[in-house]
């Protein structure tokens, strides 16, 4: 009997099927659901990156509908705690270090970016953030690195998201403007990198200058309708590898390095995986593009758990991980037949 190749019931499926509904109940309002239902499923599945992210990105949707830093904060440890499941996590390492320069902390904020640029240069909204964290130290005297105690403990993230009650929240945002792309911030007043005792954010209130809070948190890529009925077709159509002797696995992308779908027959890391290859995506554009031999289209790498073939697929990154042995002439064909498809 053939094996499924979607693997529905595994626990990275379900936990991105979460954070798929949970944005959906957020863009069209129902917050306090949709961050009931992420909490219930990261009780579910603790050690999937991606639900922690989801939680961040509504939570901070909220900071921004009504300026309460208690959803700011906790968005902060949903983050860090992603983190620590994946330490390359594109979004998750720009969305965190935009908080953490928002609250005046440039020490970590500088870590996390300085972690993006490594593997991407070029990256416009690392580079973007770099440099709002260099103009907020000019502003402020220098400061020792906190020790690694002081840092933000993860484990905070599994607490129960802030109440929320129609009150709190305000007047909801269209379901295509919550979330915005450009990366860029303008950091508040010069306050000071500073923890208390407990290692937790010190969370300034209004009126303080380390904490602007007429300014809003510009995160992650602004997903279009557009974009999104482009995903699900590219989704749809990933059922041309089901029978493909010696797949591993397959990872479809969004703009931001989060899986959009993912079939794991070979169980890979469904934390580590997606971000190894987002970061070889764009590491592979730079690189053509600095030697002026045109654009990257798709590229392979050879690992002892298996062979690698990235590429561009539209409005995604695609990724499709096979055995060793597998015939790469009949990979490379159906990787060119679903490229073909979803072109034309």
């Amino acid at each position: 009997m053939a094996e499924k190749s979607d693997l529905k019931d595994s626990p990275a499926a379900m936990a991105l099927a979460y954070g798929s509904i949970a944005k959906s109940l957020h863009g069209v309002g129902e917050r306090a659901l949709a961050l009931d239902l992420l909490d219930r499923g990261i009780r579910k599945f603790p050690n999937v990156s991606g639900i922690y992210i989801a939680k961040g990105e509504i939570l901070v949707s909220v900071y921004n509908s009504d300026g309460k830093l208690d959803f700011l904060k906790a968005a902060l440890f949903s983050f860090e705690h992603a983190l620590k499941l994946d330490p390359q996590n594109y979004l998750a390492r720009l969305l965190a270090g935009q908080i953490y320069v928002k609250a005046g902390k440039t020490v970590r904020a500088k870590e996390l970016i300085a972690g993006i640029l490594e593997t991407n240069p070029e990256d416009q909204r690392a580079l973007s953030l770099m440099n709002a964290i260099k103009d907020r130290e000019l502003k402020t005297p220098a400061q020792a690195p906190a020790p690694p105690d002081a840092e933000p403990k993860a484990e905070a993230v599994v607490e129960e998201s802030p109440a929320i009650s129609a009150k709190d929240v305000g007047p909801v945002p269209s379901v295509d403007t919550p979330i915005m792309a450009s990366g860029e911030i303008k950091p508040g007043g010069g306050g000071e990198d500073d923890e208390d005792d407990e290692g937790e954010i010190v969370v300034a209130q209004a009126g303080s200058s380390a904490w602007s809070l007429d300014e809003k948190v510009v995160i992650g890529g602004h997903e279009d309708t557009e974009n999104e009925i482009a995903h699900e077709e590219l989704a749809a159509k990933l059922t041309l590898f089901s029978k493909l002797d010696g797949l591993m696995a397959i990872f479809l992308l969004d703009q931001n390095g989060q899986p959009i779908k993912m079939i794991n027959k070979a169980k890979l890391d469904v934390n580590i995986t997606p971000s190894l290859i987002f970061n070889l995506h764009n590491a592979s554009i730079n690189g053509i593009r600095r030697t002026g031999l045109g654009s990257f289209q798709r590229g392979v790498l050879v690992t002892p758990i298996g062979t690698f073939i990235i590429a561009n697929a539209f409005y995604a990154t695609l990724g499709v991980v096979v055995e060793n042995d597998a015939n790469m002439q009949a990979v490379e064909a159906r990787i060119q037949r679903y490229l073909g498809d979803i072109s034309s």
